[in-house]
């Protein structure tokens, strides 16, 4: 065995990966890395320390679509960045959260929507856009009888100047794919799914 994929509950990945880690195998480790900030720091002190590779699965990362509105915006193709947005308005259904009973937990799933859900758009949102200097955001339980929230929106402000805004929750319906939007005072660039 040369590496592990760890696909448990997110609020048990650091343990899995510091035990996998502690026997010198590269990880693999299923979003979010835990559930909260110490927990992973934690996770990836283990991995330095015992000099084996841990990586996140933010597979959106990889798609040439992706890659290609980071490259635009690096470039300066769209120009002066005003707006990056991400919409994830998807839909869940009770069944999807009876299914597993660490779902829709604060101490297994460490959030609802943008944590289990979101947060490949918001880890795609920031690799095109970069870090966020602050942020303002609401979460609620709107519709599923959940511990955790079913719809969040937050509004941000990027460090290179921009703003913007993300959506999102797991209570609408129909329900749609993630959309990224990027505008610049010359040009706009839409990401709808993959």
């Amino acid at each position: 065995i040369q590496a592990v994929s760890v696909c448990t509950p997110s609020g048990m990945h650091s343990e899995h990966i510091i035990a996998a880690a502690q026997a010198k195998k590269h990880v693999l480790c299923e979003k979010p890395m835990d559930i909260n900030l110490c927990a992973i720091d934690t996770a990836i002190a283990a991995a330095k320390e015992n000099n084996v590779k841990l990586v996140g699965v933010f597979q959106r990362r990889t798609y040439r679509s992706s890659q290609l509105v980071r490259e635009a915006v690096r470039t300066g193709k769209l120009g002066k960045l005003v707006l990056g947005d991400a919409y994830q308005k998807y839909f869940r259904s009770h069944e999807y959260y009876a299914s597993g009973a660490w779902r829709a937990t604060w101490e297994l799933d460490g959030g609802g929507a943008l944590m289990n859900q979101g947060v490949h758009g918001i880890d795609l949102l920031l690799y095109i856009m970069g870090p966020v200097k602050r942020l303002s955001a609401y979460a609620r339980r709107l519709v599923r009888n959940i511990a955790v929230e079913d719809t969040a929106v937050a509004i941000l402000e990027f460090e290179n100047g921009a703003v913007g805004v993300i959506e999102g929750t797991t209570s609408v319906t129909p329900g749609y794919d993630c959309q990224i939007e990027v505008s610049g005072d010359k040009g706009t660039l839409v990401l709808h799914g993959d």
